[in-house]
């Protein structure tokens, strides 16, 4: 074997320890980069998960503890809030109770108040229908006598009579009025005392008509008088149907018919 093939050989052989140092280098760094894959392709996932776990239990721990505390806090204040609504709810009772009481006192009073009033009205009303249902009743005699169908006779020995005008209603009678109506010529002088004849007559078939006001209220159960004259200067007998009217708070006057007879002896 020459020198050449020898260092070939050396060379070779050199080499070949450098590939194999190379390939363990290599293995090593394999290795090596393989346990540290290792520790944080499983190690490091594993602590984290324990990590992890921990902090989620920690949590878990926590949102128990939270909901404990939540309710205790919700049963405090569920306490506090029905002990609120109770005491909430006996006041609106008592203030019910309280309102329920006063409406039944007002109600009381108010109702003794309607049923006085009911009384009052109740009294107004037959004072009133009573009021309404009175009237005056007028009825007229002449010297203690009827006037109907009577004959007045007026001569020098007695020349005045008396009326009487009677209420026997169960009211007043007012605005009492007299009407004294005669066939008499209006030439013939007459003198009537207290009566004044008036310029027409609204009853057409009496010629002359006289009236007389002064009695103006009569009293129920009371009477008032008036006095009728007749005076004349004529020497001839007067005989005349006559018609009294008496006017007072009606519909329509009481009517009286009678003869006047006036003579000179």
């Amino acid at each position: 074997m020459n020198d050449n093939e020898m260092e070939t050989l050396i060379d070779k052989k050199i080499a070949d320890a450098k590939l194999e140092i190379a390939d363990k280098r290599m293995n090593l760094v394999l290795a090596i980069g393989g346990g540290i894959l290792a520790v944080f392709g499983v190690f490091v996932p594993i602590m984290l998960t324990i990590q992890s776990s921990n902090r989620v239990d920690t949590a878990v721990q926590q949102m128990r503890d939270d909901i404990n505390n939540l309710g205790r806090n919700q049963q405090m204040q569920t306490s506090a809030s029905t002990e609120k609504a109770e005491k909430a709810t006996q006041e609106v009772r008592d203030q019910f109770r309280e309102l329920s009481q006063n409406q039944a006192r007002e109600s009381g009073s108010a109702a003794a108040r309607v049923e006085k009033a009911i009384q009052e009205m109740r009294s107004q009303f037959k004072e009133l229908a009573g009021t309404q249902l009175r009237k005056p009743v007028l009825d007229c005699t002449v010297e203690g006598k009827a006037l109907d169908g009577n004959l007045l006779t007026f001569s020098t020995k007695k020349n005045e009579y008396t009326f009487e005008v009677r209420n026997s209603g169960d009211a007043p009678a007012r605005n009492i009025r007299l009407r004294l109506y005669l066939k008499i010529d209006k030439p013939f002088p007459l003198f009537m005392g207290e009566w004044s004849e008036l310029s027409y007559s609204d009853e057409p078939s009496y010629t002359r008509v006289f009236e007389i006001s002064r009695l103006a209220t009569i009293d129920p159960k009371d009477a008032g008088t008036v006095t009728i004259q007749f005076l004349t200067e004529e020497k001839r007998q007067i005989h005349s149907p006559a018609l009294l009217k008496v006017f007072y708070e009606q519909p329509e006057p009481k009517k009286y018919t009678f003869s006047v007879l006036v003579t000179q002896d």
